[in-house]
């Protein structure tokens, strides 16, 4: 049984986009809450951030023998934040055509097991780099020598974990670029 690793394609969205992404935020910020990381206040929306944008990057592993494979390609969800922003009822009934339904769990389960993983990663990589180097703020992060040194802290957790297919330093640089723009400079 070979596997597929599906490429996403960056910035798409649904059609109920607030309510898909409010969905697949609220379970990252859940699976951040109960990591018992010690996260520096300052940086945890930029957590929340990372993790979404890790989602949308890291490529979702498919069973080539899936009877999904074909179906997921053609809907464009290649990644786990795909799968994560759209209802379980809605990835039975419209993608699996209300077919399959093992297979769509085992997707859902599957992207959700990734998901609680990314989110460790990010919050042990923040937890160490912050700690390491007394960076408590989106600002201090963002500096090309701390955003440098962060970005290497987290592709060697990325690496060091078996659920993770292997990533670049290029796409890793650029998810952190990213996440830093969108989160808020102060909490609130």
């Amino acid at each position: 049984m070979g596997l597929t690793l599906y490429e996403p394609v960056i910035g798409e969205r649904t059609a109920n986009a607030d309510t898909d992404l409010e969905r697949e935020r609220s379970l990252v910020s859940r699976y951040l809450s109960t990591l018992g990381a010690a996260i520096p206040p300052l940086l945890e929306e930029f957590a929340v951030e990372l993790t979404l944008e890790a989602l949308d990057r890291v490529p979702l592993r498919i069973e080539e023998d899936n009877p999904l494979s074909e179906l997921l390609r053609n809907a464009r969800l290649f990644a786990p934040g795909r799968i994560l922003r759209r209802s379980p009822v809605e990835l039975f009934e419209r993608v699996a055509g209300s077919r399959e339904p093992r297979a769509v769990t085992e997707i859902i389960n599957s992207s959700r097991r990734l998901a609680e993983e990314l989110a460790r990663l990010v919050g042990r990589s923040i937890e160490l780099f912050a700690s390491r180097n007394d960076v408590v703020s989106p600002e201090e992060l963002g500096s090309d020598e701390n955003r440098a040194g962060f970005v290497d802290v987290f592709v060697t957790n990325l690496r060091g974990s078996e659920e993770i297919p292997e990533v670049s330093m290029e796409l890793v640089d650029d998810m952190v670029r990213r996440a830093l723009r969108r989160a808020p400079s102060q909490p609130g």
